[in-house]
């Protein structure tokens, strides 16, 4: 079959850095299976509305259109969704991803049938019954993947790859929040070293594509890493998730192994299950970056969002990784239970470790999340789809939900102090 896989536009205030991977790795699942494969890539492209327009009603047609996307762009994604249909009626429109798996009653006003959780198995299945005319609603994959099994991201199907390969990731993005442009040129890819999270933070919809965490092997993960090196001529490689998880020894069996390859590389990490001693190691593989969530520096707002953290270590380990290494944190001001002097803790907190945060945000009930139950019940959301309009119509630095005692006034201003740190 012949089928189109449509990347929205993201934060189109800020250049495109992270290239659609869920996309490519069902569109490498796909290829394998004999399927002929599109790729839209709409924010690498940045294409205006207009030209979207022009492009889906020029475009041959195909039998599936599949969207995918944060739920920061349910909007955009229903709007894609309307102007398929008008162009191309009885093709078949599904949706996956984190917006998916969280709300896909409402968007199946606008789409055929919607993909829960994980995709690769399940979009053969849309296939199939789209050849045998029985297409469900809803379809979700059984079990969960062995993440070694899957083929390599299809990099060599995505016309966009050049904006990716010279985009600003990690070490070379301190100007993410600005406008993402690149303060050097190197050569970067990402790469996804597991799927999941073993943490349950009250804010976070990491558990998407189910509970806890799966990571892929050592071997599985050089093998991407030399590939992206050698055909891409790749200098930084960026990890999307956090290589302490489940162990050290797994982080530093990698280590041993980006320590023989001619590449930088960076990643998120847990601040507190790490130690001088890793950090070191993973400086010495060439590691130059990392980024971690810290959130607050008090132990009543930690607790309250579910984050057992420490926040003594975290500000001795903060400090550490500061001599080593390019670090980026960040905080989130306004949580359940936050007052003046919770407020205060974290501001003290900042000022401790002597350098500012990358960010400051505000919390944001996203579906799926306990915060999202909490504002449901507490009279926060209303209206579940005027919400998600609104998700997509705010930047993440907006201050769009106060859950403490504090007036947004407060809040806003202790966010202009501690940046200015």
């Amino acid at each position: 079959m012949r089928i189109c896989l449509i990347n929205p536009l993201v934060r189109e205030w800020s250049a495109p850095n992270i290239p659609p991977l869920g996309l490519l790795q069902l569109s490498s699942v796909l290829r394998q299976n004999g399927h002929e494969v599109k790729i839209m890539d709409i924010n690498g492209h940045r294409w205006s509305m207009d030209v979207v327009e022009k492009q889906i009603a020029k475009d041959e047609e195909y039998d599936i259109y599949g969207l995918g996307g944060l739920v920061t762009t349910y909007s955009y994604n229903m709007w894609l969704a309307d102007i398929i249909k008008m162009d191309h009626p009885g093709k078949i429109r599904i949706c996956g991803g984190p917006l998916t798996t969280a709300k896909s009653d409402i968007l199946l006003k606008h789409v055929n049938s919607v993909i829960i959780g994980e995709g690769e198995e399940a979009i053969l299945d849309v296939v199939q019954d789209v050849e045998r005319s029985r297409l469900k609603g809803i379809y979700q994959s059984d079990k969960p993947m062995l993440l070694d099994s899957l083929p390599q991201p299809d990099y060599d199907n995505l016309d966009t790859l050049p904006v990716y390969l010279n985009a600003a990731v990690g070490a070379h993005n301190p100007r993410k929040w600005l406008d993402g442009k690149s303060i050097r040129q190197v050569k970067t890819l990402p790469i996804l070293s597991g799927r999941g999270c073993p943490f349950n933070c009250g804010f976070c919809s990491s558990h998407y594509l189910g509970p806890g965490f799966r990571f892929r092997s050592v071997s599985n993960i050089v093998k991407e890493a030399k590939g992206l090196i050698e055909r891409y001529g790749v200098k930084y490689l960026h990890f999307c998730d956090e290589l302490t998880v489940p162990s050290r020894g797994r982080c530093l069996d990698l280590c041993s192994e980006l320590a023989k390859m001619d590449v930088t590389w960076g990643c998120p990490v847990r601040i507190d299950l790490l130690g001088y001693e890793l950090l070191s190691e993973m400086r010495d593989a060439g590691c130059i970056h990392v980024g971690t969530g810290i959130e607050s520096f008090s132990p009543k707002v930690l607790k309250s969002m579910g984050k057992s953290l420490n926040p003594d270590l975290a500000k001795t380990l903060l400090k550490q990784a500061h001599n080593l290494m390019d670090i980026q944190y960040t905080l989130i001001l306004g949580y359940i239970g936050e007052t003046k002097e919770t407020l205060n803790e974290t501001i003290r907190g900042v000022k401790e470790i002597g350098f500012p945060p990358e960010q400051v945000f505000f919390p944001v009930p996203y579906p799926g999340t306990q915060l999202y139950g909490y504002a449901r019940s507490y009279g926060f959301i209303e209206d579940e789809e005027k919400h998600l309009e609104a998700l997509s119509n705010h930047e993440q630095r907006d201050l769009l939900f106060n859950f403490s005692s504090l007036s947004d006034e407060e809040l806003l201003d202790a966010r202009n102090r501690i940046m200015e740190t």
